[in-house]
């Protein structure tokens, strides 16, 4: 492939996938420890499955990120925890607080087993890299610990999390922040990808996008 002098890069699905480990515990975490009437493992799921969907739908159609204190806010109000909100809002600080640390527990891993040489090479010869990802339950600062972790970090001039930003892609607000932070007056650009739609939004700023699916692996960057 062409080599850029500009990439950047989605982060879910694109450099690292989610440890299924960590989604049992979150769930788990809300069954166990928020749920005081006793709803059902069935309806708990289902509860916050419908409260990440709605917030999504929102979130591409308004380009807005939903804070996750809100959705916990939201979850807690479904599963009758109380009027107490003062006492809430307590509570919700410290389940947020215990998601940062299930998850630094249940650390991703490498989406591709050839995501780390990939992105060796492409530092090589490129001027430039960003990381630009929507964030949901886990803030981007624990996210950061674990791209230590895996020792990819060092590749990228600079992460854009939606919770740190307050816009989620598709929005082009999240991706004018590489552009105009990282890549001023440039158009040798390139976004990385799993989503055609949030992803590809990048396409109404003359950039290239490049989509990871099962038919295309990110060793296909490399020229």
């Amino acid at each position: 492939m062409k080599q850029y002098q500009y990439y950047t890069f989605s982060l879910w699905d694109t450099l690292i996938k989610m440890n299924p480990s960590f989604i049992d515990s979150f769930n788990n975490l809300i069954f166990n420890e928020y749920n005081p009437e006793n709803f059902s493992n069935k309806y708990v799921l289902n509860l916050i499955g419908e409260i990440n969907r709605d917030s999504m739908i929102i979130s591409q159609k308004s380009g807005i990120y939903i804070n996750s204190k809100i959705k916990l806010a939201q979850i807690l109000d479904r599963l009758e925890f109380g009027d107490d909100w003062d006492n809430v809002w307590q509570r919700i600080e410290e389940l947020d607080n215990k998601i940062q640390e299930l998850f630094l527990q249940n650390l991703p891993t490498l989406y591709d087993e050839n995501t780390w040489k990939t992105l060796e090479s492409i530092r090589y010869f490129s001027k430039k890299m960003a990381i630009i990802s929507n964030n949901n339950y886990v803030h981007g600062k624990t996210i950061n610990k674990a791209l230590n972790n895996l020792k990819i970090d060092k590749f990228f001039d600079a992460k854009i999390h939606s919770d740190e930003y307050g816009f989620s892609k598709p929005h082009l607000r999240i991706f004018n922040k590489a552009y105009n932070d990282l890549f001023p007056r440039q158009h040798d650009i390139i976004h990385v990808g799993n989503d055609e739609f949030e992803d590809g939004a990048c396409k109404f700023l003359k950039w290239e996008f490049f989509q990871i699916n099962s038919d295309k692996s990110i060793s296909e960057l490399l020229p």
